[in-house]
C-alpha cells in the first residue's frame, strides 16, 4: 500500500487484531472481486447508466460453520435463480429460501422493468460514486440499501491499484 499503508492499516485492521487469515481473505476478495466491481458500477454511473450495485454476504445456515470469512464466490446464483433446493438439496433453512425469494424477485423486476425494485422488496437505490451506495444481501438475513460499510477498505486498494 506504499504511502497510504496507515491507511490501510486502519481500514483492514481498525482494532488491531492482526488476524493474518481474516485480512488476507478480505484483501484477496477486495483486490479480485469487490473493488474492480465498484471501479465498474462507478465507470456505468459516469456513463449515465443507471447503476444497481450489491454485495451478496449471505451464507446458508447449513453452511455458516464452514464459512468463517462469509459467503464465497458466486454462491449468489442460485439464490438469484431462485434454484437452492436443486443446488443444495435438503440442507435448505426456511431462511435461505426466503432471501433467495427476495433475490430472485429483484432480478426478475430487473429483466421486466430495468429497475430492481417491486411491492414488498426493501428498496434499492441505484448507485451513485459519492454515495457509494450498494444494497446487501446481508449475513444476518437482512437487505438493505446503504452507503458501502467497507468504503474505507475499499478507497485504500483503489489507491494501491492505481499507485
Amino acid at each position: 500500500f506504499g504511502a497510504g499503508a496507515a491507511a490501510a492499516r486502519a481500514a483492514y485492521d481498525p482494532e488491531g487484531k492482526g488476524d493474518m487469515a481474516r485480512l488476507n481473505a478480505a484483501l484477496g476478495s477486495d483486490a479480485m472481486m469487490l473493488e474492480p466491481a465498484r471501479f465498474v458500477a462507478r465507470a456505468m454511473a459516469a456513463a449515465g447508466a443507471p447503476v444497481y450495485h450489491y454485495r451478496f454476504s449471505y451464507v446458508l445456515q447449513a453452511r455458516r460453520a464452514q464459512s468463517p470469512y462469509g459467503a464465497q464466490h458466486a454462491t449468489d446464483v442460485p439464490f438469484a435463480f431462485d434454484r437452492l433446493g436443486a443446488v443444495h438439496g435438503d440442507i435448505v433453512a426456511p431462511a435461505d429460501e426466503k432471501m433467495a425469494d427476495a433475490m430472485a424477485d429483484y432480478w426478475a423486476n430487473f429483466a421486466r422493468n430495468g429497475d430492481p425494485n417491486g411491492k414488498g422488496l426493501p428498496l434499492w437505490r441505484p448507485y451513485g460514486a459519492a454515495s457509494d451506495q450498494l444494497l446487501e444481501f446481508g449475513a444476518d438475513g437482512a437487505i438493505q440499501s446503504r452507503p458501502d460499510p467497507w468504503r474505507a477498505r475499499l478507497d485504500a486498494m483503489e489507491r494501491r491499484a492505481t499507485q
